[in-house]
């Protein structure tokens, strides 16, 4: 690479450094140090959105053991607001935190990430964590979001064209194995159990990938687990299409059926 090469990709990385810092403020309004302490913290994206309710009247509560619980959902979560929503809940005294492992283990084939962007986001990510501690004395933290799903009442339509930008899934290992070190490190020093979920996708989306990329993926999530001592809450990789809204996302129905499941299996536990 020349130098005039190497000038401009860092100058395009300080840029993407600029925009990720950004977008990572805004995203961080909805976060509520207090919400996050609650027993039970759910991380994930649009498809924990609509699995699992912001909050729920039974007196069992989401696990069936009387505990309350907060949900954070931000669309296409990545994996560095992943791991900042991790520290951020275990210091904010949460027992129990459920992460979604989409964000820690493989890109949609229209969101994978060119090298620059890559090399950038982790450096964008340190850059913010230094501000936080400051935005926190300041009292600039601002409350969770408690909004909810708005179509778990639509009626399933599945997009071939939706299916054909997001796939083929591009695996990986987590990219800040360092970072996701220590915070599990805190976690069993502070007594905290993080469990990692796999939603489960629509039939046809599963049809889609093909049973031999269905079977890749569920041994690369199942050793993600693994590799990292962590428990997996993997319902069956694919549901019938009336579940959803679409090829991935819960309707009302999928959801009583998620929660269900979830409960059976932590108190099978």
């Amino acid at each position: 690479m020349t130098a005039g090469a190497l000038g401009r990709s860092w100058a395009l990385a300080s840029i993407l450094v600029a925009a990720t810092l950004i977008f990572l403020a805004r995203t961080e309004r909805w976060i509520d140090r207090e919400a996050l302490g609650r027993p039970v913290v759910v991380i994930g994206s649009s498809l924990l959105l609509h699995a699992v309710p912001a909050s729920l009247p039974e007196k069992g509560g989401l696990l069936g053991d009387g505990r309350g619980h907060t949900r954070v959902a931000i669309q296409q979560i990545s994996e560095e607001q992943t791991l900042s929503l991790l520290s951020q809940a275990m210091e904010a005294g949460a027992g129990t935190i459920f992460v979604e492992a989409n964000s820690l283990a493989f890109d949609f084939a229209h969101r994978r990430p060119p090298w620059i962007l890559q090399a950038s986001m982790g450096l964008a990510q340190r850059a913010y964590d230094l501000r936080r501690p400051i935005r926190w004395l300041l009292g600039r933290e601002a409350s969770l979001g408690r909004e909810e799903a708005q179509s778990l009442d639509a009626t399933s339509v599945i997009e071939p064209e939706a299916l054909k930008i997001s796939h083929p899934l591009h695996l990986r290992e987590p990219r800040q194995p360092g970072r996701l070190a220590g915070i599990l490190q805190e976690a069993r020093d502070r007594g905290v159990e993080i469990v990692l979920v796999v939603p489960p996708r629509a039939q046809t989306a599963a049809d889609h990938m093909g049973a031999e990329a269905q079977q890749t993926l569920q041994a690369h999530l199942a050793a993600l687990a693994g590799n990292w001592g962590l428990p997996l809450f993997a319902p069956a990789p694919a549901w019938p299409d009336s579940y959803f809204v679409d090829h991935a996302h819960m309707n009302a129905q999928g959801r009583a059926r998620f929660l269900a499941e979830i409960a059976q299996w932590w108190h099978d536990r």
